[in-house]
Formats: structure tokens, sequence, C-alpha cells
């Protein structure tokens, strides 16, 4: 099983559109659950994908197996999809939720698939320095 998943391999493997894969990406890195797998000279590692273009190659962080493990609790954003700009009216909520399709687990989902592709002894190297 390689290291890690492209946005290609999660719609593949979970049956997502690949606008929810990436979009679940989006959420996931921005709460840095997820990072760049990288080689030792600190560059992201890509792979091809079903249409041979390349697509980086992302693992877990520390942070998203607590989240997995319950010792973190989930980002507030994936409690509210609109990021609180309907203040908890519900039927506001409600109406973004069913027209945009919105579905929170999927980012889990997405999450524990990463988790199951990257050891949990696994130490990504630095980054890069930009030149």
């Amino acid at each position: 099983m390689p290291l890690g998943a492209n946005c290609y391999e999660i719609e593949q493997a979970l049956a997502l559109e690949h606008q929810s894969a990436s979009a679940r990406m989006v959420d996931l890195k921005r709460e840095e659950l997820v990072e760049p797998l990288r080689d030792k000279s600190g560059e992201h590692i890509r792979r091809p994908t079903g249409t041979r273009r390349w697509a980086g190659v992302w693992v877990v962080t520390k942070a998203g197996r607590e989240v997995l493990d319950g010792k973190r609790p989930k980002p507030q954003s994936w409690n509210d999809p609109t990021g609180n700009y309907h203040r908890g009216n519900p039927y506001s909520r409600n109406a973004y939720e069913q027209g945009r399709g919105y579905h929170p687990i999927q980012a889990l989902e997405v999450l524990r698939f990463i988790t199951k592709r990257t050891p949990p002894a696994f130490i990504n190297p630095p980054a890069a320095k930009p030149s």
C-alpha cells in the first residue's frame, strides 16, 4: 500500500466526486490535520491520477490522529459549514445543507482513509526552504 493519499485516490476509495474530495481536503489542510508528504529534500511528493496528471500526496498529522482518537475535539467549522455565517439560524443552516449537499462526516471519512495509509511512527521530513 502506498504511503499517504492524493485526491484522486480518495475519490476512488470513498466513491466521492472530485469536488467533494477536494473540498474535504481543503478543510483538513486548513485545520492542519493533514500535511504534504515530502521527500528527503523537503519537496512535496506527487503521484499520477487516473487522467495522468500529477497530484500532491498527503499524510495525517499528529493533530489529525488526535481528532480520530477523541483526544482533540473535531474542528468547530465541521459543526457549522457556514462558518457561523448564519449565526445558528436552523432554517438558514438547513437550507444551506440541503442546497449544497454538505456532509461533515466526509471529512472524517477522508481523514480515516489517509490515516490508514500513514504509519503511526511516520516522521515527515521538514519542508524545503524557498530559494
